[in-house]
C-alpha cells in the first residue's frame, strides 16, 4: 500500500513530521509519492535533517527568503523541492521559520509541504 493512501492525502496540505525515528524517510518516501502523480512538492524541516542519499529531494534551494523560494517554485510543474535555512558543518541542512512556511502554504505555490518538525 502506499503511504499516501494509508494516511488519506487529498487537496493543498501541510503535513508535519514528528516523533522519533522515521520522519525523514517516511517524508521522502511521501514525497516520491506525490511527485509521481505529478504534483509539486516542497520539503523542508523547521529543526535540522539529513536528505538521504537513497531518496531525491530534488533541487535544494538554500535561505531563508520567502521571495528565493517563490522564485524557485516557477521552475517546476511538478516533482520535488527541497527548502533549507542553511546547511550545517556535519552535513544536515537547518530549517526555515515555520512562519515562512505558513507564507508559502497560504500561496498556494506548492500542491504539497512536507515538513520535518520536531
Amino acid at each position: 500500500m502506499l503511504l499516501k493512501d494509508a494516511i488519506g492525502i487529498k487537496g493543498l496540505q501541510m503535513i508535519s513530521f514528528v516523533g522519533a525515528g522515521g520522519k525523514t524517510s517516511a517524508m521522502f518516501r511521501l514525497a516520491k509519492e506525490l511527485a509521481e502523480t505529478n504534483k509539486k512538492v516542497l520539503i523542508s524541516t523547521t529543526t535540522k535533517m539529513y536528505i538521504p542519499e537513497t531518496h531525491d529531494g530534488g533541487k535544494l534551494i538554500v535561505g531563508n527568503s520567502i521571495e528565493q523560494i517563490e522564485d524557485a517554485s516557477q521552475l517546476i510543474e511538478h516533482g520535488v523541492m527541497t527548502w533549507a535555512g542553511g546547511k550545517t558543518l556535519n552535513g544536515k541542512i537547518s530549517g526555515v521559520l515555520p512562519e515562512y512556511l505558513d507564507v508559502i502554504y497560504g500561496k498556494e505555490n506548492f500542491d504539497f509541504i512536507l515538513v520535518e518538525a520536531d
